[in-house]
């Protein structure tokens, strides 16, 4: 199952939809698959809008967390970690979901340092145990999550209702901002 058809299963959970306000901001700004990882200078007035909307979305609205499906290396990751800097200015939490590989590889300084910045206090969902060696020096063990490769039968009803009756008992939704490269 790839990363647009697990965005896709994810907006589309009844139960998601029943404890969290969920609000969807795409942020690929290719128009193509040919184009994904190519850098192209017809790309940039796409990201600027997106940079602008997750503005407007973040002044607008009070998030609690971000669900965040990161691209984590080359060009993807850059403009990805454009909108991890505003995400994180604003203090909204970033829960990310890395579905492929590429973290340790890198030897740039700069992208390390980037990569200790966006991990640093948050939440990463990976799809198999065997993706932790790739982002060990960056995620403590105990702000991982793995969450196999498929979405049905993971956690059920009833856990899940235990696990947010705290927020319950506030009679409030839980606001969530879901960005996404691979929405459909």
């Amino acid at each position: 199952m790839g990363p647009s058809l697990i965005n896709r299963e994810i907006l589309n959970s009844r139960l998601l939809h029943e404890k969290f306000d969920i609000d969807v901001l795409p942020i690929n700004t290719s128009s193509s698959i040919s184009s994904v990882e190519r850098f192209s200078f017809k790309k940039l007035p796409v990201l600027a809008g997106k940079i602008f909307k997750l503005i407007g979305k973040l002044s607008g609205n009070k998030y609690e967390f971000a669900y965040f499906t990161l691209s984590v290396a080359g060009i993807g990751f850059l403009k990805d970690f454009l909108l991890v800097l505003i995400l994180k200015l604003s203090g909204t939490k970033i829960i990310y979901h890395l579905h492929g590989k590429g973290i340790s590889k890198s030897k740039n300084l700069f992208i390390k340092s980037c990569y200790r910045f966006c991990f640093k206090n948050e939440k990463v969902i990976l799809l198999s145990e065997l993706l932790s060696a790739d982002i060990k020096d960056y995620v403590k063990s105990s702000a991982l999550d793995i969450l196999p490769n498929g979405m049905q039968n993971v956690i059920s009803d009833k856990e899940f209702n235990l696990l947010s009756e705290k927020r319950q008992e506030t009679q409030e939704q839980t606001r969530l901002l879901f960005l996404a490269n691979m929405v459909r």
